[in-house]
């Protein structure tokens, strides 16, 4: 039998053809992922991550995980006052006349933010209240059932003290009297929502939602719409908690607070977690919920918070003095019955 030469111009033209497909298909951008959904467990709740039209190749979805689960641990790491070794359990612990040295930009952000929210709310907002929150079984110590006593309430009041922290132009912070401890969950969710927002948004992705504990951030807005739609509950303690409002977010945070979650009942009484930093007793002014809409997750978290101390006309008349911020305030009657208050320009946010 004769052997035909062999043609090696066939293979080449292949072997060509195919490395001209796989240098363009590394060349083309990725498909867009129309929806990640990214979520864990952080601060003692949970965290869910919703990203539209995601530009990114599997290598960099798992790369953003990654990213997103570094910056909460280090995000605890300088917040958590359950972690004896963070920077805010390590303030909490010295003792008056010393300085936690090199404290993290984490902790010093969120304490700045902190005390301007404590002076414009007429100390409504207090971040050193961490005594009265473990004094009515809210705090690390664990629960209780029974309200403190008088005396007991006067001593832990004597133990607040936000003026007492002061940071310095090293990047310590100062510690000036005894026995106050930070307490900044009313402020680290929201602040925890904020880094990731920018975090998401430096790994090319321009539409995402970020919500941990309830504090949500709508970066963009959802595809195949111009906003992303958040539903706010009727804050109701049976458990039944059908969604009441719902509210246009697009480059605004939203974040609430409210009453009907976490309290305890002593005859026939209701005792809150929302605690006034003024008399040391959870409030009485009826307010069930407060959800607050601004740029910034941290600040609406921070302003939820103070609007429930306030109650629903002074926190309004303060809302409405602040630039691009809304609130929508639910009060509970007496009778049960519910009503709703809305800041000037909350109204054009939400629908029933």
């Amino acid at each position: 039998m004769t052997q035909r030469p062999f043609n090696p111009w066939p293979c080449v033209i292949a072997a060509t053809v195919l490395i001209g497909l796989t240098v363009n298909s590394m060349l083309r951008p990725p498909e867009p992922i129309d929806k990640l959904v990214i979520k864990g467990n952080t601060m003692g709740t949970s965290y869910r991550i919703v990203i539209g039209n995601a530009p990114l190749t599997n290598k960099e979805v798992g790369e953003l995980k990654g990213a997103i689960a570094a910056r909460l641990t280090s995000l605890n790491k300088a917040l958590s006052t359950y972690d004896v070794e963070s920077d805010i359990s390590k303030l909490n612990h010295l003792e008056a006349g010393n300085s936690l040295t090199n404290a993290s930009s984490d902790l010093l952000n969120v304490l700045t933010a902190s005390q301007t929210i404590h002076e414009q709310s007429d100390h409504a907002f207090d971040p050193t209240l961490s005594p009265i929150i473990d004094l009515w079984g809210f705090g690390s110590p664990g629960t209780t059932t029974t309200a403190p006593s008088e005396n007991d309430i006067t001593e832990a009041l004597n133990r607040l003290g936000t003026p007492s922290l002061k940071i310095r132009n090293d990047n310590a912070i100062l510690k000036s009297q005894a026995g106050v401890e930070l307490n900044l969950s009313a402020l680290a969710k929201g602040y925890a929502v904020d880094e990731l927002c920018t975090l998401i948004q430096a790994s090319g992705c321009s539409n995402a939602l970020v919500e941990i504990g309830g504090e949500l951030r709508g970066v963009g807005s959802r595809p195949g719409t111009n906003h992303w739609a958040i539903g706010i509950q009727t804050p109701n303690r049976n458990g039944d908690t059908p969604i009441s409002w719902v509210v246009s977010l697009k480059e605004r945070a939203i974040a609430t607070s409210g009453d009907y979650r976490n309290y305890f009942e002593e005859g026939g009484l209701f005792f809150s977690h929302i605690l006034d930093p003024r008399t040391g007793q959870p409030v009485t002014n009826h307010l069930a919920s407060v959800s607050v809409v601004t740029t910034n997750c941290m600040f609406a978290d921070a302003l939820a918070t103070s609007l429930m101390v306030l109650g629903e006309e002074a926190g309004i008349t303060w809302i409405n003095t602040l630039p691009d911020t809304e609130a929508l305030v639910i009060v509970r009657k007496p009778s049960g019955v519910y009503t709703t208050h809305l800041s000037d320009g909350m109204g054009a946010l939400i629908s029933k």
